[in-house]
């Protein structure tokens, strides 16, 4: 909110006009270089999906003096959406470090989008920083280091039943059928609407990570797309798949031999592969030898409305509980967290707003490590025991039932910020 003070003789404020909006750009360079403030014109920074209210700095002597922004991007949590956004281009001009700015800002934010109802909120962001704000390690990472990777020397040779051929501004439509069908349970990911795939490939190839040629896709006898794949031919010298959704082994086999094909051509030796463990084409391509390495890093969450996240994953947290044992349960879980508190009641299976049956069971933890659950990062037994969380064991059944170990994933075409 424009002119909201956060600290004595500290105002925050959002560009306004071209001529600020300029202003933050140059900053940008100061702060990141020349690289991430060309990432910002021609990508982040562009709208409809970042806009000028959605950016916060601080000024001192008239000039910016540091900036975080906060974009909401609407994020799966299996079946359910919730409200999220990512916290983006965090930074402090280099002669006015260490005097708590960034920090205002990320408080400021947290405040901000806690009152407006997001549920969830996230960052790329480096380690030792973002703790401090309540932030954990929410959703693998594999930005840097590629989770998977696929020794084609020797590769046995792949007949297709399929079609490929380079991707056409047509298959668009298809490809966002796609993704919804491929991603519709997967936690973390994003949810996109065609307006803003348009936007997401005219960035990646406006930064040449992803250009169209580097977009694949797999027809089958009708002419009907049936997968589509995403290469960034050159992602730290490697030649990477960053996104790919398929429908069946033969899509698998077609899209698979087609970037062995493209990597040959490219004198490539290895197919690196940036995607979920559990993902169909990457279990294919274990099935081949490729090697699993696990992910290396995280992205940062943090849990803002409590009460909005959990109604909004009322249908979620039903389905979950109809496909276990636990199928008919009464009872109430009581969550306590130093961000507040909330029940969810259940009587047959069935959520009960405004009820509290018995039994109650309740479990202390911070949202820190509750964030964990909900994302299904981790399960219920790397909280126990840990200070400051009190779960008993008794009640693990229930909470691996309500929040279940998963492969949550975040597609690196969204992983920018």
């Amino acid at each position: 909110m424009k002119g909201a003070t956060i600290a004595e003789k500290v105002e925050v404020s959002s560009p306004t006009d071209d001529r600020q909006w300029a202003e933050l750009g140059a900053f940008f360079e100061k702060v990141f270089g020349p690289d991430d403030a060309r990432l910002w014109r021609t990508f982040h920074g562009r709208p409809p999906f970042c806009r000028r209210e959605w950016c916060r700095v601080i000024r001192q002597d008239g000039q910016i003096v540091s900036h975080v922004c906060f974009v909401p991007r609407p994020m799966r949590i299996g079946s359910a959406v919730i409200r999220a956004g990512t916290i983006g281009y965090v930074g402090t001009h280099p002669a006015y470090r260490d005097g708590g700015f960034a920090g205002m800002l990320m408080n400021h934010w947290t405040r901000e989008a806690t009152a407006a109802g997001y549920h969830l909120a996230y960052i790329h962001g480096i380690p030792d920083f973002y703790e401090k704000f309540g932030y954990r390690h929410a959703v693998p990472d594999d930005g840097r280091d590629p989770a998977v990777w696929l020794d084609l020397i020797g590769l046995p040779g792949l007949e297709a039943g399929l079609r490929t051929r380079p991707f056409q501004e047509q298959d668009l439509s298809a490809m966002v059928r796609l993704y919804e069908e491929d991603n519709r349970t997967r936690s973390g990911s994003l949810v996109r609407t065609e307006a803003y795939w348009k936007w997401l490939l005219s960035g990646l190839e406006g930064r040449g990570w992803v250009r169209r040629e580097d977009v694949v896709v797999a027809e089958n006898s009708d002419g009907c797309v049936a997968g589509y794949a995403m290469v960034n031919p050159n992602d730290r010298g490697r030649f990477v798949l960053w996104e790919v959704a398929v429908r069946g082994r033969e899509t698998t086999v077609a899209l698979l031999g087609e970037l062995v094909g493209r990597a040959a051509r490219a004198g490539r030796n290895r197919l690196y592969v940036r995607a979920p463990s559990d993902h169909p084409f990457v279990v294919f391509c274990v099935s081949l030898g490729a090697q699993v390495t696990g992910h290396s890093s995280g992205v940062f969450g943090r849990l803002l409305d409590l009460e909005g996240l959990f109604q909004a994953l009322g249908s979620e947290l039903e389905a979950r509980l109809a496909r276990s044992p636990l199928r008919n349960w009464t009872g109430t879980l009581r969550l306590e967290t130093d961000i507040g508190t909330v029940a969810l009641s259940f009587v047959g299976g069935k959520p009960r707003l405004g009820e509290m049956p018995t039994p109650v069971r309740i479990v202390r933890a911070p949202q820190s490590w509750l964030v964990r659950l909900v994302t299904g990062y981790n399960d219920i037994a790397a909280l126990s025991g840990r200070r400051g969380i009190r779960i008993a064991r008794d009640d693990w059944p229930l909470l691996r039932t309500l929040f279940p170990k998963g492969s949550p994933y975040i597609w690196a075409a969204d992983s920018g910020y």
